[in-house]
């Protein structure tokens, strides 16, 4: 026996569409496991999906069969518009005419005996299809209108539990969340949503995409637990400890990039904007930044000595982390491309404070 455990769909996602006679195709994917909760690994599955027109329960326009193979993570991939139509056509489908909802049926088998229903409506419009539908003004003003949210609801409880994720399609999946002995804590972005463990003694974070799946990334212990830092497109989740430990992030491609936190005696802050996020130690005794680019690449750089510690400026496009001491120091600019800059700060009475453009 089977059952659906993760369903996502990508509304505005849409493959090959650069020809006006290529076929117009909608990405789908879904993870199946069994009545165990195993994932179902490079097994074949036969699905049929259904576009149904004004409610779940209404006129059916378009169906069409396929049959694909899970991958190693137990997900299975298509395009919805690339199968066997049995009923219209999928180019025929007026995506500016009223509420659409996508029906899909699945034999985990890999046959036509469906077992599994699901049925969600289409909260974003495939936009290159309804393109052909409305005029050029239409159009602008469905994408600025068609942005759509995720949300998750989890448990906070240190013995675990569940989260359960609402996708960009209004699809809900579920996410078994492990013990741990403090409890969990959430970070956003426009794209991503992080559950992550506070333990001190790690546990794991839980990263939910816009389609609908979850990716997991198992977090080292430390002495002080952990904290997140997110800007539009990556979210790190950071240990606090003086001691070091790591960094885990969740990419804008929706993998996850460990980096190694150096010791230091006053543990780790964060700053970020748009693009870019930095980690760096907080002690006066000097340590290490870490930046994180817009690509998702690491740079570090080495922080000197101060008597009074380290904090943040961040601007549009750069961070800076410069020492308050007002016996001289040093300032440390992560710049747009991903470098870093340095400058020597003369020494004063009173210390040095920030300030950037409006």
């Amino acid at each position: 026996m089977f059952k659906r455990f993760i369903i996502g769909l990508q509304l505005i996602m849409i493959v090959g569409f650069v020809q006006a006679q290529a076929p117009k195709k909608i990405t789908y994917q879904v993870v199946i496991r069994n009545s165990s909760n195993q994932l179902l690994v490079n097994k074949p599955i036969g699905m049929q999906i259904s576009i149904l027109s004004d409610s779940a329960t209404g006129a059916t326009v378009y169906t069409e069969t396929q049959k694909t193979t899970t991958n190693n993570n137990g997900l299975a991939s298509l395009q919805i518009g690339g199968g066997t139509p049995t009923l219209g056509t999928f180019s025929g489908i007026n995506w500016s005419k009223g509420t659409y909802f996508i029906k899909t049926e699945t034999d985990p088998t890999g046959g036509t005996s469906y077992s599994i229903t699901n049925i969600g409506q289409f909260l974003s419009v495939p936009y290159a299809l309804f393109a052909e539908n409305v005029s050029s003004s239409g159009v602008n003003n469905a994408i600025s209108a068609g942005k759509v949210s995720m949300g998750v609801i989890y448990s906070k409880s240190s013995y675990g539990g569940n989260a359960y994720g609402l996708s960009a399609s209004g699809v809900w999946s579920t996410q078994a969340l492990a013990s741990n002995n403090s409890g969990y804590d959430s970070s956003s972005n426009e794209n991503q949503i992080v559950i992550y463990s506070k333990s001190a003694y790690g546990g794991k974070a839980y990263g939910f995409l816009q389609n609908g799946t979850w990716v997991v990334q198992t977090l080292a212990s430390n002495n002080s637990g952990y904290s997140a830092v997110t800007n539009k497109n990556q979210i790190i989740i950071y240990s606090k400890s003086a001691y070091g430990g790591q960094a885990y992030a969740l990419l804008s491609n929706g993998t996850w990039s460990q980096q190694t936190l150096s010791s230091n005696n006053s543990g780790y802050d964060s700053a970020s904007n748009e693009n870019q996020m930095v980690v760096y130690s907080k002690s006066p005794y000097g340590g290490m930044a870490y930046g994180l680019t817009k690509e998702g690449v690491w740079v570090s750089q080495v922080l000197a000595s101060n008597n009074a510690g380290y904090t943040s400026l961040c601007m549009n496009n750069q961070i800076i982390i410069y020492s308050t001491s007002s016996y001289s120091g040093k300032a440390y600019a992560f710049t747009s491309a991903g470098t870093w800059v340095e400058q020597t700060l003369t020494s004063n009475n009173s210390g040095y404070n920030g300030v950037k453009t409006n």
